[in-house]
């Protein structure tokens, strides 16, 4: 049984399954790309900020421009969250802020009543 068929099979794992799912919400009316890229061996959402740009360029190549809301943190349970490494590497990746339009800030491990808060 294939990995897909395993975890979340609604959740694409192929790159190219990755940027159709998205281009498909945005031609359909979306406003916002939210991507969590899974690792095309494992199918296991990633912290990889080269992965996450190349399927933001993928999405890119087929839309053009978009809204972009990314996360760029590295969570640790019960520990400081480092939210600037992963945003400093996409500003490089993206000479600019290409892939860093906005971003979903969601403390690890913390529900609350109310929206999300959006820097």
């Amino acid at each position: 049984m294939a990995i897909r068929e395993v975890r979340f099979p609604a959740v694409p794992i192929a790159l190219k399954d990755q940027i159709k799912e998205q281009v498909d919400s945005l031609k359909a009316g979306a406003v916002i790309a939210h991507i969590h890229p899974r690792d095309p061996k494992t199918g296991l959402a990633q912290m990889n900020h080269e992965l996450l740009a190349e399927v933001l360029d993928g999405i890119f190549a087929e839309v053009g421009d978009c809204v972009t809301f990314t996360d760029s943190l590295y969570p640790v349970l019960n520990a400081e969250v480092d939210c600037i490494v992963g945003t400093e590497r996409l500003l490089e990746l993206g000479n600019g802020n290409k892939y860093v339009q906005g971003s979903l800030m969601v403390p690890v491990g913390h529900r609350r009543q109310g929206p999300a808060v959006i820097f």
